[in-house]
Order: C-alpha cells, then sequence, then structure tokens
C-alpha cells in the first residue's frame, strides 16, 4: 500500500511540474498544484475504501459485552449507567 501511495505522490508531483511549466502565470500554476493535489488525496481514499473492503471478508466474530457500572466508588456515588464494549474475535 505504501508504494502504491508513493508511486501516485511522484505521478502527481510530474503532473504539476508538467502544468507549471505550460501556465504563464503564478495563479495559473497555483490551480494546477491544487488540481494535481486533489487527485491525489482522492486516488488514496479509494485505495483505503478499497482495502477496507477486502479486509471485511475475512471471517472473524464481533461480540458485544454489556457491564453494569458501579454506583458506588470510593465514597463517590454515580448514576447507574451500563457500558457496552465490543470485541472482535479474529
Amino acid at each position: 500500500m505504501f508504494n502504491i501511495i508513493r508511486i501516485l505522490s511522484f505521478s502527481s508531483l510530474i503532473v504539476s511540474l508538467v502544468s507549471i511549466t505550460a501556465c504563464s502565470s503564478t495563479d495559473e500554476i497555483r490551480d494546477a498544484y491544487d488540481l494535481g493535489m486533489g487527485d491525489t488525496v482522492k486516488r488514496q481514499y479509494w485505495i483505503i475504501q478499497s482495502q477496507q473492503k477486502k479486509s471485511d471478508d475475512k471471517n472473524y466474530n464481533i461480540k458485544y459485552y454489556k457491564i453494569q457500572s458501579p454506583t458506588d466508588v470510593d465514597g463517590v456515588k454515580f448514576v447507574p449507567h451500563t457500558i457496552t464494549v465490543r470485541t472482535i474475535d479474529v
């Protein structure tokens, strides 16, 4: 994954440099740079999304445990409430 991100960042740098040499004003240079960086961010987002989809295919169990909180700890009184703890068994 790190290599893919590095390659995408490098390609965005090249696109920005090519755009810079073709531009005549600093506003056009800034716009070209922003477009290149925006494309990199979008690509990284979709890489992460696809990796998370792949990780969903794994078999694991999610369990929820409900724990009643103590109402008196060292003389301090708390409102009774339930804490839910999520665990993942791989």
